[in-house]
């Protein structure tokens, strides 16, 4: 199959310059982290993009995936006017994931919106990996973290029909409560849920991250641990190296960028 390579990536829309000002200084890191996502996403050749966002369509007891033709991304609800993205979905294969997904018992909701507008979490992250390459966008469900893992399985199951050549990018931020002055206020467990996850990450142990403690992961107030099990699922059959580009929080919330590159070429299914 063709799934190449998957990225945690942060979805801060102070990450666009144009947002951010003065403060995207502060993330310069991540922004450098990002880049050299995307420019392994080139030297591998991917050329569309599986990418999960907390902040998508939710439903409780399903999962979500968009059949739009295109999606359009800008940032005025964040005050500023440019820039301006505009992608195209893969709706075949959007469609070809969703019996997949159906037909292995992960309950799935088609969803288009007029507009094709997305979320930021989507939005962002796109906006330094998804140029010139399609998406298809899924959303997390507040399913058991088993289902979220067993839809990145079928994701990746699906994708052995076709040549095309994916990456699947896992958007989420991780411990909101790193601070003080944090938007969920502060837990001083936000820190050790953080480093939890960058160990997990560093040491290839994608699957620890649907067992971690759930009073950890409580008190760190996260939104991307569910995004990031979907894609421990798809490449859960894989050998694949990994590597932390960075992580940082400068304003209470926990920012990590990584890459998964498959080893051998391909993730087996």
């Amino acid at each position: 199959m063709t799934l190449l390579a998957g990225i945690i990536a942060p979805h801060p829309p102070i990450l666009i310059p144009q947002v951010g000002g003065e403060f995207f200084d502060s993330l310069k890191a991540t922004a450098a982290a990002l880049n050299r996502a995307s420019n392994l996403l080139d030297e591998v050749g991917v050329e569309a993009l599986i990418v999960t966002s907390p902040h998508s369509p939710l439903f409780k007891d399903q999962f979500v995936i968009r059949f739009d033709e295109r999606f359009e991304a800008d940032f005025e609800q964040f005050g500023a006017v440019e820039p301006r993205f505009m992608y195209e979905n893969d709706v075949a294969m959007a469609q070809t994931l969703a019996v997949a997904a159906l037909r292995g018992g992960v309950p799935l909701h088609a969803w288009e919106v007029p507009d094709g507008s997305i979320d930021w979490g989507v939005s962002v992250p796109c906006s330094y990996l998804g140029k010139n390459r399609q998406i298809i966008s899924v959303s997390i469900s507040t399913l058991s973290y088993e289902d979220h893992y067993l839809l990145g399985q079928k994701l990746a199951e699906s994708l052995a029909l076709t040549k095309k050549r994916f990456a699947f990018v896992a958007s989420g931020d991780l411990s909101h409560r790193l601070t003080p002055d944090a938007p969920n206020g502060f837990s001083p467990r936000g820190l050790e849920f953080d480093q939890l996850i960058c160990e997990i990450v560093a040491d290839g142990r994608l699957a620890d991250l649907k067992t971690i403690d759930a009073e950890l992961i409580e008190s760190a107030g996260e939104c991307g641990l569910r995004s990031f099990i979907i894609m421990a699922g798809a490449l859960s059959k894989a050998k694949v190296e990994t590597k932390v580009l960075s992580y940082e929080g400068p304003f209470g919330v926990g920012y990590l960028v990584a890459t998964m590159l498959v080893k051998d070429g391909e993730a087996n299914v």
